[in-house]
């Protein structure tokens, strides 16, 4: 494409703090496919940290951000002219948690209004980014990922600290697949049982044996 949003996110790591949001960060726009860009203002905050971007595939000139910044300007923003201004929509609790870990924000293929925030949960709103509602309250949590069938809305695929789940029906309810063999072990360990157990601790997900 001609056009082309991004996001850029600098930080400080010292040995006493971490600090995320520096001078350079800001939403970038280029007109040439990514030859020249220019940093967006229009009502932005100027001291953000990192940003997820979503343009509507329904309305181009509809983009969502998901912004992290001070305690007054974190939350969802909106533009409806392709990035020239820009209103914050939403800081609700259901979509700023942990801004610098979920920054991701997923707009609905064929409504513009439609858009998802993955958060601890996930959540959703059908009125342009400005009320936001728990969606499917029987998944793991830590949602980090969060694909539409572009062609049918209606199947979704989830990806969490529990594993992947799909829905057929937007989110109203989710199918968690258990046989796929996705972990993430921080420790394992064996007693002294004959035969002996295997134990481990997983990724958010309580401790397992086998």
């Amino acid at each position: 494409p001609t056009v082309v949003y991004a996001s850029m996110w600098q930080h400080r790591r010292t040995p006493w703090s971490f600090s995320s949001g520096l001078g350079g960060s800001g939403v970038y726009k280029s007109t040439d496919g990514g030859v020249t860009w220019t940093r967006l203002a229009g009502g932005l905050p100027t001291r953000i940290g990192r940003v997820g971007l979503a343009v509507s595939p329904a309305n181009a000139r509809r983009v969502y951000a998901a912004v992290e910044g001070e305690v007054n300007d974190r939350g969802v923003w909106r533009s409806d002219d392709a990035g020239a201004t820009w209103q914050r929509t939403s800081n609700a609790e259901l979509v700023i948690g942990r801004p610098f870990y979920f920054a991701r924000i997923v707009a609905d293929p064929k409504n513009a209004d439609r858009v998802y925030k993955p958060d601890f949960g996930i959540s959703v709103s059908d009125d342009g980014g400005k009320t936001f509602s728990g969606l499917a309250g029987a998944i793991h949590g830590d949602v980090h990922a969060y694909w539409i069938d572009p062609a049918d809305p209606e199947v979704a695929y989830l990806g969490d600290d529990g594993g992947l789940y799909s829905t057929r029906d937007r989110g109203a309810t989710f199918t968690h697949h258990l046989t796929l063999p996705l972990s993430q072990f921080y420790h394992v360990s064996v007693d002294m049982a004959r035969p002996y157990n295997v134990y481990g601790g997983l990724q958010d997900n309580a401790t397992w044996y086998a």
